[in-house]
């Protein structure tokens, strides 16, 4: 914004007038208005910085308006402001020295257009107004004069301030004819504008310091040349200060502009950004076409929708609408899928505001939506511009296609990586070499349950952290078998931070079906279900055993009573009655040890860690050891249910005082993984130290569940039972755990 610009408003419209005038005012113009002609020559003073002018007014119209105003101020910004469709106005504005043209018409968009012409009107010609051009400074005229090709300089304002012997001889043209004249002398108002988008991309701050552009150069004999512009920015301490440009004969314009059509698709079938594809395109619309209004517009939702414009578009309308699919001339381009020409908007009805535009062309972009290319001059495109156009689109649909695919499988990743990074199983993505599957990545429940950060086993054989030696399934099975892209799901036991787990192993291949080197192994714990597996095995061989006992030990008592009781009936002695009382006391003592043995299967509760020299000496004092002595050998602390430890120690104890004849000591003991209890009696001979285990095994007359009982609790304890030799030569029972880190 240029705050307190003086601008001179003239029209004969007083309510028009005073509409826009309080739009510039709104803008921060300074305003001075005028009726007609004569009151704008009476108003015009030194303040006025720029003049705004209808054409059509009562007493002289705006081009004699302007040709009064440069008699009196050569360079004075002057913007013809006109509803006049006149054709041949505005090359006639300009060829009388108009420096801007602007339509009207009666919207807000049209206002701040009109405001920002001014602007650059005055930025452009206001620090030189009231001087005449200048020509070329001595050093640019030798470098102009040393340049092979026709060359020519323009000051800051537009104005050619050197013009060499080879661009004399090309446009026919003497250099004093040219110097201090404006380029619309030589150039169209189209190409006039191409090469001030040109320069404002160079003044922008690019990288680029020179630009090419097609231009057609109009020759003293009328005629017209297809010349390419080779321009670079002349500056001074940052300032710019003009151009200096070298001019070139198109091999053909048509050849040029195929040849930009084959850069733009080469530009294009190498990216897959929609952004960048949008870009591309209106960079090429601008270059092949030499129309700097463009847009890019997306289907959405039944709309079309401005997406990417160029500069142009975006300083002509402050807010671009969105247009339905079927009702405008863009929208009816798109539903019917080919493009469509606008020749003249006037006679275009519809309830959408187009601005100045006075022509425009539409070319379907498949179902990503429309590449809009408009004009300020009605009839503006060509056939040979429709079929470049037509190419374009078509290879920038081709372009957003594969922008689409990719975004499509960008976001399949996405859902993959949030799958992987989330699913709560641990899980290895892992490649296949030299049969060893080799990890890429883990996932957090991987890291978690395993304790290996995926960093630290990337690029590692998976096998070799987690697989503990002697396991019963087989890895390389595995490996194998998603090498042949085979799914599959099995049973196995691996290695964990809190020791060894049972998991369900999903091996799922890359690309299920095929030969793949890499895939996905995902651990489902089923430790807690194995484990109640083992409880239910261990519940079903209680049950065996109470079978075992009812059909045959409880038999034996019981045909002793029958036998006695019917000799008891026969005889009626008193032998029989004592022969049944003890074959019925002798079932009582199996049955209260099948209850004991049903019983000391499950822990009454969750195992802690407990003090095994405390519950030895509580078993102690509770278990008849007559005159045995206890010792202790460093018992340190054991993780278990106290009440059954207790039961077992009690058990031991009682088995030592009735079976180890001549026993003088119980020793309670720890081990790395666990403990012992051992007597110095006369021991278990070898082959019998597996069968004191089982329920009903007994050589002393007692009912032989005693041991059997301790073996009980040891298994519900996940304990390991080992009958050995003491150090004395009596028994030694050692109880370990099978995961030594568990607990």
């Amino acid at each position: 914004m240029s705050p307190g610009i003086r601008v001179l408003l003239v029209d004969d419209d007083d309510a028009f007038r005073e509409t826009v005038a309080r739009h510039l005012e709104r803008e921060e113009f300074d305003i001075a208005t005028a009726s007609g002609a004569a009151p704008a020559l009476d108003a015009l003073d030194g303040t006025v910085e720029c003049v705004v002018s209808d054409y059509e007014m009562p007493d002289a119209s705006g081009l004699d308006l302007l040709a009064a105003i440069r008699d009196q101020r050569p360079s004075l910004p002057f913007v013809l402001f006109t509803g006049t469709s006149e054709e041949g106005l505005v090359d006639e504005a300009f060829a009388a020295g108009a420096t801007d043209f602007v339509r009207k018409h009666p919207n807000a968009d049209t206002y701040t257009l009109l405001a920002r012409r001014i602007e650059h009107a005055v930025e452009d010609h206001g620090p030189a107004a009231d001087r005449e051009a200048t020509p070329a400074p001595a050093e640019y005229r030798h470098f102009l004069d040393a340049i092979g090709d026709p060359a020519y300089m323009t000051d800051a304002e537009g104005r050619i301030m050197g013009f060499n012997e080879r661009a004399a001889e090309l446009t026919g043209y003497d250099p004093d004819e040219v110097v201090g004249e404006p380029v619309s002398m030589l150039l169209s108002p189209s190409d006039i504008e191409r090469g001030e988008a040109v320069i404002r991309d160079l003044l922008s701050g690019s990288d680029d310091r020179t630009a090419t552009y097609d231009m057609a150069v109009e020759t003293a004999d009328s005629g017209t040349i297809d010349l390419e512009n080779h321009v670079a920015l002349l500056t001074d301490d940052g300032t710019f200060r003009g151009t200096i440009g070298v001019l070139r004969r198109s091999e053909n314009r048509t050849d040029a502009r195929l040849r930009r059509l084959h850069d733009a698709t080469r530009e294009l079938m190498a990216t897959a950004d929609t952004d960048e594809v949008a870009t591309l395109t209106l960079e090429a619309a601008q270059e092949i076409l030499g129309q700097s209004i463009a847009t890019v517009r997306l289907h959405e939702d039944g709309m079309l929708v401005p997406s990417y414009s160029t500069d142009e578009v975006e300083e002509m309308f402050r807010v671009q609408q969105p247009y339905p699919v079927g009702v405008t001339p863009l929208g009816k381009a798109f539903e019917a899928g080919e493009p469509r020409v606008e020749p003249d908007f006037s006679t275009v009805e519809d309830d959408y505001d187009h601005g100045p535009i006075q022509s425009a062309a539409y070319f379907p972009l498949g179902d990503h939506g429309v590449l809009s290319i408009a004009s300020t001059e009605r009839d503006a495109f060509d056939e040979a511009d429709l079929q470049l156009a037509t190419v374009l689109a078509a290879n920038a649909e081709a372009a957003l296609d594969r922008a689409a695919k990719e975004t499509r499988l960008r976001k399949e990743r996405d859902d993959l990586e949030a799958l992987f990074e989330n699913i709560p199983d641990p899980t290895v993505e892992a490649h296949m070499k030299d049969g060893k599957p080799i990890v890429k990545r883990a996932n957090p429940a991987f890291e978690e349950v395993f304790g290996y950060d995926s960093d630290e086993i990337a690029g590692e054989n998976l096998d070799e952290f987690i697989v503990p030696p002697d396991v019963d399934d087989d890895p390389n099975e595995f490996n194998e078998r998603i090498q042949r892209g085979e799914s599959l799901h099995g049973e196995v036991r691996r290695q964990t931070a809190d020791g060894l787990r049972d998991f369900i192993l999903h091996v799922v291949p890359h690309d299920v079906g095929k030969r793949v080197t890499r895939g996905y192994a995902i651990y489902t714990d089923i430790t807690e279900q194995k484990q109640r597996e083992r409880e239910l095995a261990r519940q079903n061989e209680r049950l065996d055993q109470f079978a075992s006992v009812v059909s045959h030990d409880l038999r034996n008592p019981l045909s002793v009573a029958r036998g006695r009781l019917e000799l008891a009936r026969e005889t009626g002695e008193d032998e029989h009655f004592e022969a049944t009382e003890h074959a019925h006391d002798r079932m009582e003592e199996l049955i209260d040890g099948l209850l004991a043995l049903a019983r000391q299967g499950e822990l009454t509760d969750d195992p802690i860690p407990v003090d095994l020299e405390s519950a030895a000496k509580s078993a102690w004092e509770t278990a008849d050891t007559r005159d045995l002595d206890l010792s202790f050998d460093d018992p340190g602390i054991v993780v278990a249910d106290p009440e059954r430890l207790r039961q077992l120690l009690e058990n031991l104890f009682r088995n030592a005082t009735e079976h180890a004849e001549g026993a003088t000591t119980v020793t309670v003991g720890g081990l790395p993984n666990g403990f012992y209890v051992a007597d110095d009696g006369p021991g278990i001979p070898e082959s019998e130290r597996e069968a004191v285990l089982e329920s009903g095994y007994s050589k002393g007359g007692g009912t032989g569940f005693g041991l059997a009982i301790v073996d009980t609790i040891a298994d519900a304890h996940d304990w390991d039972v080992t009958v050995t030799e003491s150090d004395a030569g009596g028994a030694r029972f050692e109880f370990t755990d099978e995961d030594p880190t568990a607990g």
